[in-house]
């Protein structure tokens, strides 16, 4: 009779942690190894980019393809380690300050659609307003699942030409929890 209590207690517990639930990018969630993710990413044409894979360290794989139907640079976060996958992000890239706010007026309304029953709050970064949203489970809004992050990057080029980006970026709390505890671990 223990025997048979401790495998239920053990199944249990198995299912409880395989049950989890975790903030999805893309409509992908944000876990598991990364080879997986990226078969999951090539199923929706998002390929990876050799050329930045090859000069980037582990830890983050850099792809090329449509974020919201626009084309984007999107990059995957993972443990070094377990593989796993914590964050995900796209970078959509213009050459106009103009279209660059334009779309994140656009990302910031559909975000808060989406989300609207998660918190949301808005300050300013280097001139520009950031848009954060704590994404909470949909049964349960004591669950915090992750962290969305929508805001503009500005590099001068050339002195007087500048090159925007939107950024969108995705973070799931308790994969990187988990990456943050191995990391930890070493020291």
């Amino acid at each position: 009779m223990k025997k048979l209590f401790v495998c239920f207690v053990i199944s249990m517990v198995a299912f409880v942690a395989n049950a989890q639930k975790h903030l999805s990018f893309m409509g992908i969630p944000l876990n598991g190894s990364i080879t997986t993710f990226q078969q999951k990413l090539a199923a929706k044409n998002i390929l990876p980019d050799k050329k930045l894979n090859a000069t980037n360290p582990v830890g983050f794989k850099f792809f090329n393809g449509s974020f919201s139907g626009y084309k984007s640079e999107i990059i995957v976060y993972y443990n070094e380690k377990s593989k796993n996958v914590y964050r995900g992000k796209a970078c959509i890239y213009e050459n106009s300050e103009g279209i660059t706010l334009d779309r994140y007026e656009e990302f910031k309304r559909l975000l808060g659609e989406k989300y609207k029953s998660s918190t949301s709050i808005e300050d300013t970064k280097d001139g520009y307003f950031t848009y954060h949203i704590l994404v909470t489970d949909d049964k349960d809004k004591d669950i915090i699942l992750g962290e969305i992050d929508l805001y503009i990057g500005k590099l001068e080029l050339v002195p007087g030409s500048y090159n925007y980006s939107l950024h969108i970026d995705y973070i799931d709390f308790a994969n990187q929890n988990k990456n943050k505890d191995e990391k930890m671990y070493d020291l």
